[in-house]
Parts: C-alpha cells; structure tokens; sequence
C-alpha cells in the first residue's frame, strides 16, 4: 500500500487517522470476504450492462463537485443479468471514482430510479444483498456517499426499503431522499444544470459503455485496477499518465 492509496482513506474520513484507519480495515475485510467480486474480473466485461441502460456515471458532477451514479433498477432483466454482476460492475465504478482526488475530496451521489421495478426485482433482493449494497455505498469503500436519491418509487419499492433501513445507521437514513416523480423536488439538491433531460436538467445521459471506454484509454486507471486483483493489462500504446 503506497500514501496515495492510503491518502483516499484519510481524504474519505477527513483526516481523522482512527476513523481512516477502521474504514481501511473494513475495505480490506470486505474484499477477503467477497473475492469473486474482483479477483480476475474483467472490467471490460460488462458492456452488456451498458447496452441494457441499467447504470452509468455521468462525465459531469454536481454543483457540489461530487460525482453522480445513476442506476435505473426497472431496465434489469433478473433472468439475463445476475444480481452479482451489478455488483462486480459497480465496485469497479466506485474504485475508480476512489482513484479521484478530487471525489475522495467530495464524494459522490446516488440516483435510483425505480421506475418499471416489479416483484421479479423485489425477489431478488435478500438481507444479505442488502447488506451488500450498504457495504458498497456507505461503509466500506474511500468515496462518501453524500446522498441517495429514490426517483419513481412505489409499493414495490416499499417491501425492498423493509430490509435495508434496519440495516441504516440514523446518520445514513438522513441521506436518502424520496421524490417520486418530483423532479422540482430531485432539483433542491442537484441544480437542473447538472441532470440530463430526462430528470428535467439541461445535460446529456452518457452510457455506462462510454465510462468503460474512458477506463480502456488510460494507462494509469488500468494500473490500479490490475493492482486490485482485476483482470487487465496496460496497453503499450496507451498513455502513461
């Protein structure tokens, strides 16, 4: 571990050196215990997430300097993707954004939108994938999570907050956020200027195939993540910024 993989963790807990000191420990624990959600993964594998418009990052941020993740839960087809792919692909999204400074500095923000979700996805979710996603966004990596946005949600939505809020610390439950199909509400925490049109902003919606191509292209990203565990190798006739 050089300083600055371990300058994320300090960035993350704002230089409080016990505190960046357990966030460290429970990362390390969380890939001990879930070692088939990295080691020799492909990161370049997952395009077919991309192409089923499930998530992406947008390439802007908001008008707080923090990154935004979009996930649009109703476009997953349980029988054609596993839930343990969203997981593998959204790890190697966040340990990017970790690579960041100026993420580890803001963090980053979460829109679900729910819309089109129905029982088939509510089967899916176990306490044990709830932990899981709480681990992933909250607890466990070097980015904060500033906020959870809840778009378009419904009674389905209901039985699957059932098993993640006992899991919630209060300081984590003060994050999330419920608009329903508001977006004038979505808009008092991001400023339309920095969403796509589809939630009523004035930017365009990048897919999830365009973050990877941005990943393939630099030398430094596939460094770090081949240092990870993951399966990738750095191009020659890439950059070696």
């Amino acid at each position: 571990m050089d300083d600055p993989f371990l300058l994320r963790f300090l960035r993350a807990r704002s230089f409080n050196v016990d505190r960046a000191h357990r966030l460290l420990k429970r990362y390390m624990r969380f890939k001990e215990e879930n070692p088939t959600y990295q080691k020799d993964v492909d990161p370049e594998g997952f395009a077919d997430l991309g192409e089923a418009d499930l998530f992406t990052v947008f390439p802007y941020r908001d008008q707080e300097g923090r990154r935004i993740m979009l996930f649009k839960m109703g476009n997953w087809d349980p029988s054609k993707v596993h839930i343990d792919d969203i997981f593998r692909a959204t790890l190697i999204v966040l340990e990017l954004g970790t690579m960041e400074p100026k993420t580890q500095i803001n963090g980053g923000v979460v829109i679900f939108d729910l819309q089109g979700i129905g029982l088939q996805h509510a089967w899916q979710v176990t306490p044990t994938i709830a932990a899981k996603v709480i681990q992933l966004l909250e607890t466990t990596l070097p980015m904060r999570t500033m906020a959870i946005h809840i778009l378009n949600e419904s009674w389905v939505f209901d039985i699957i907050y059932g098993l993640f809020s006992p899991l919630l610390a209060d300081a984590a439950i003060d994050k999330v956020f419920f608009h329903g199909s508001d977006m004038s509400s979505l808009h008092e925490h991001i400023h339309p200027k920095h969403l796509p049109t589809r939630y009523g902003g004035t930017r365009h919606e990048v897919p999830y195939t365009e973050w990877l191509d941005a990943m393939r292209t630099r030398n430094v990203f596939r460094r770090e993540l081949k240092g990870l565990g993951y399966k990738i190798d750095e191009d020659p006739s890439l950059d070696y910024v």
